[in-house]
């Protein structure tokens, strides 16, 4: 999760021709914008005047020839948006460099209709989006036209054509906007000539239209990393069938897109309005654009929020599709319309390297959600992670495929007879503590300064008796919490732990009893977390933790490592089953 903290830009002259004139206009636009939405309506009124003037000013003098085109460096506290975020895909990488870009995402953008003439729309979402060093969304609607060129000729209601006023196009600026997608269903709502209106006005205020036409590609720079931005609408628009989207033009387009670019992002509108899962339309798409070369595919339309899905092209590299964002800025008020997102993207010169989802509530005011509403967004746009299974003999184990369903997984309840008397206890895991029950009578219950973080019922110790095997951690003498693996079972008249194991380097997250290399005598299989606390830290701040998936034999006294498989970010320990009801070790690996 990402904290409040500050931005801090380092301005540092280029004389390189492809880095874009717009980062110095963009960090005073931020510091200024910052300012602006803290102002009574009046101060702002002032503001506007003098911003303009003054970005005027700035970017007349970086387009003088010879001026050096400034760009924006990261320093170590540029950790962005004050925001509830989660992490929705990350590639694995040994060292985050110095080069990253970082762009934020949003859905649908509607300045018209019941929005038009507010100018505080973007008030309590303005500093994560001015502090953006790169900031995109899809503009829903086109400017006015005069009277004498605009016919509406669509048939669409009136209140369906979503037509804008200049004053859009300032607000659009103070927010922080680098470029808005115009490919869509409603650019031409004020005619050929709203069309084209639109597209000047968007760069009067210094910002980039994506769309214009099928071929175009929009290139940005930021610290080092070449990005490369594309924009097709594929719904349907009677007044513009040449700008629709045409699947193999557009599949070569990002095919050169990616020979001139380290990352190629592709704005799509697309799917069906108010649908909350994506088309097999959508999902073949998005496919043919990622083997094309795009690293990023962001849709738009629905209005509501679809999932997400990480795609692994052919060549082995991973993209990342959003298939609709939902609405941002919009008056639109049913409950599927009311729950949005945005995207926090990094990209290296290796491609994408970090997505992030900014839970968000869409409206005439848009805001940032929190807690248990912000939860429920980052499990609907959650990419559902790979499922991994392996295979083991006496030699080892490796990667193969299931064609079962999973088993087993995290431990909650069961049932297994310790006693020896034939009749099952039940054994459950509740709030990190175990508890064993005869028929309804509770017989005992792991102590209070033991975390139970899971548990698997059978013999792990070889000694002919049913047991459970439980990951947990307790405070050793200095109070510091260790992990340990221990067995519960019957002994002497009681319910105890018969044997514990010595606390582990790298703390056992998950457990599983199987004979799953066919040996005759169970294995104990587990979930095991390394941390690194050498000083090194990710991108955020955190000390990076990996997971690897680990075999052991009893060995009489304890237990033997027999395999141990590379680190990963693992979850979901389970056994299921290959034909021939083989068994198989399964697991989930995150994006």
């Amino acid at each position: 999760m990402s904290g409040r903290l500050d931005w801090q830009f380092t301005l540092t002259n280029y004389p390189d021709g492809e880095i874009e004139k717009y980062s110095a206009a963009k960090t005073l636009q931020a510091f200024l914008g910052k300012f602006y939405w803290v102002q009574p309506m009046i101060t702002r009124r002032i503001f506007v005047t003098t911003l303009f003037l003054l970005t005027a000013t700035l970017v007349s003098f970086l387009a003088m020839d010879g001026a050096p085109s400034p760009r924006i460096e990261r320093s170590d506290a540029d950790i962005p948006i004050n925001s509830f975020t989660g992490r929705l895909y990350q590639r694995e990488a040994s060292s985050w460099g110095s080069q990253i870009a970082q762009a934020v995402l949003v859905g649908d953008v509607m300045l018209g209709r019941g929005v038009a003439g507010r100018p505080d729309v973007f008030e309590y979402v303005a500093e994560e989006l001015i502090h953006a060093p790169l900031l995109v969304g899809n503009l829903e609607g086109a400017l006015v036209a005069e009277s004498s060129s605009f016919n509406i000729s669509e048939g669409k209601p009136e209140d369906h054509h979503l037509l804008l006023f200049p004053s859009a196009f300032a607000l659009l600026q103070r927010a922080g906007f680098d470029m808005m997608s115009v490919a869509n269903n409603h650019i031409y709502d004020g005619g050929q000539t709203g069309k084209a209106r639109t597209e000047i006005y968007l760069r009067r205020y210094g910002i980039t239209p994506l769309g214009v036409h099928p071929q175009q590609i929009a290139f940005r720079t930021i610290n080092g990393v070449r990005l490369a931005f594309l924009a097709y609408n594929a719904v349907a628009i009677p007044a513009g069938h040449e700008y629709l989207w045409r699947k193999q033009d557009a599949i070569q387009t990002v095919h050169r897109a990616r020979n001139s670019a380290d990352a190629v992002i592709v704005l799509m509108h697309w799917g069906d309005e108010f649908a909350s899962r994506a088309s097999p339309r959508q999902r073949q798409a998005a496919l043919e654009l990622i083997e094309a070369g795009a690293d990023l595919v962001v849709g738009h339309h629905p209005h509501v929020l679809q999932e997400t899905q990480v795609i692994q092209a052919s060549d082995g590299r991973p993209g990342f599709v959003a298939y609709s964002l939902g609405n941002f800025v919009f008056d639109q008020y049913d409950e599927g319309s009311r729950m949005g997102a945005a995207l926090r993207v990094l990209v290296d010169r290796q491609g994408l390297l970090l997505v992030e989802g900014i839970p968000a509530q869409p409206g005439v005011l848009p805001r940032w959600l929190t807690g248990e509403n912000a939860e429920a967004v980052l499990g609907k746009i959650q990419p559902q992670p790979l499922r991994l299974a392996f295979r083991c003999n006496h030699t080892g184990c490796e990667e193969t495929e299931a064609t079962q369903r999973f088993t087993g997984g995290e431990f909650w309840n069961g049932s297994i007879d310790l006693t020896g008397d034939g009749i099952a206890e039940r054994v459950e895991l509740r709030n990190e503590r175990l508890l064993l029950f005869e028929g309804q009578r509770k017989v005992w219950q792991s102590p209070p300064e033991w975390r139970v973080l899971d548990a698997a019922m059978g013999d792990p110790n070889l000694d002919g008796r049913n047991e459970i095997i439980i990951a947990l951690e307790k405070p050793d003498r200095d109070g510091v919490m260790r992990s340990h693996p221990f067995i519960i079972g019957f002994r002497g008249g009681v319910y105890r732990d018969v044997w514990g194991g010595s606390a582990v380097a790298d703390r056992i997250a998950e457990v599983e009893l199987a004979d799953i290399d066919q040996d005759g005598e169970e294995e104990l299989i587990v979930i095991e977390e390394k941390c690194t606390h050498d000083g090194l830290k990710n991108f955020d701040g955190e000390v990076p933790c990996k997971r690897a998936i680990a075999v052991w034999d009893w060995n009489g006294w304890g237990f033997s490592l027999f395999w141990r498989s590379f680190s990963d970010r693992y979850q979901n320990l389970s056994l299921c089953h290959a034909p021939g009801a083989v068994l198989l070790l399964c697991v989930e690996r995150l994006w």
